[in-house]
């Protein structure tokens, strides 16, 4: 399932409206949310984590990296580690070097 898949899967799940979900992540649009569920934009990575918190679930849950075949997983990350600000990509350091 593709990112916008589980969100969708997971909001629904909890019961939620994309009105409510937007409202729990300080404001964001009805139709943002369903263009990030309907895979026309993808959310960036600190939008995905503030979606994991607001649908109480792991990050992983909504990427599900390891449900992918390798190379969609490469992708992915790198699409997402390419949006990381300053700060986050300095968080990913961490955690990798952690790792």
């Amino acid at each position: 399932m593709s990112i916008g898949e589980n969100i969708r899967r997971i909001r629904k799940e909890n019961h939620i409206t994309q009105k409510e979900l937007g409202e729990k992540l300080g404001g964001i649009s009805q139709q943002q949310i369903g263009q990030w569920e309907n895979d026309s934009k993808t959310p960036k990575i600190e939008t995905i984590q503030k979606i994991a918190k607001a649908l109480n679930v792991e990050l992983w849950e909504i990427v599900e990296l390891d449900q992918m075949d390798l190379e969609t997983r490469i992708q992915q990350i790198k699409k997402m580690v390419a949006q990381l600000t300053p700060e986050g990509l300095k968080e990913f350091d961490r955690l990798a070097t952690e790792a």
